[in-house]
């Protein structure tokens, strides 16, 4: 499943193995190739975007499936099947049926100003590495993500990891993305470090002389009367 869904990602990948047939160009001394797509899944559902066959006597018949509904793909593996086109219908068909996406967040989306130590500001606006959504029953209510952010001191580069959303999916996997900054930050001068270090320190001094009671003075001690 791996390798299909980063294959997937690649436009040409993704049309060789949606085609029923492909003509396979040689060089000048041998002929083109005609290949014919022996997925049969292809001639019956067109949403159906492929995408390997695959048969070894100990594997028995395999099949690895793509199929998009609502811009949603859904990848399926079959292994050792006697009937797979039947199995991955049958997989896909529950799959739609029982799960639900979330509404999903896109790449480059604004996540939150993230907390930046020893920088010219304290924050650092973040957004999204990647798109981001959880699969969950339809009969449940979805995971709310969750941001945790990572302990940031500047400077920071553009595109640098700040913290994670995460979730968990219907299956008790969890499913995180990054977020990154979306501009470079040098780190705060000197003199503002140490202004922000004597701020802190006089406002700490202040606050315990304020507390500090002022010591009375001895009060002079009467003479008795009779005393000569």
């Amino acid at each position: 499943v791996t390798i299909a869904r980063e294959a997937m990602k690649n436009d040409v990948f993704r049309r060789t193995v949606r085609a029923p047939s492909w003509v396979v160009l040689r060089s000048i001394n041998q002929e083109d190739t005609l290949v014919q797509n022996t997925n049969k899944l292809l001639d019956f559902d067109p949403f159906i975007e492929g995408i390997k066959t695959g048969f070894t006597k100990p594997a028995g018949r395999c099949f690895v499936g793509a199929k998009s509904v609502d811009s949603w793909r859904l990848l399926t593996v079959v292994l050792n099947s006697p009937d797979w086109p039947k199995d991955t219908k049958a997989m896909f068909d529950w799959a739609f049926t029982e799960l639900q996406r979330s509404e999903p967040m896109h790449k480059g989306q604004w996540v939150g100003n993230a907390p930046v130590r020893a920088g010219v500001s304290a924050t650092m606006p973040a957004v999204l590495a990647q798109d981001f959504f959880v699969i969950f029953r339809r009969d449940h209510a979805a995971s709310q993500p969750s941001i945790e952010w990572e302990e940031a001191r500047a400077p920071l580069q553009r595109g640098q990891v700040l913290g994670y959303v995460n979730a968990t999916s219907f299956d008790g996997q969890q499913v995180r993305a990054a977020i990154v900054a979306t501009d470079d930050m040098p780190g705060a001068p000197p003199w503002q470090a140490l202004a922000a270090i004597g701020a802190v320190t006089g406002s700490v001094v202040f606050g315990l002389r304020r507390r500090q009671r002022p010591r009375s003075r001895p009060r002079p001690r009467r003479r008795p009367q009779n005393a000569r």
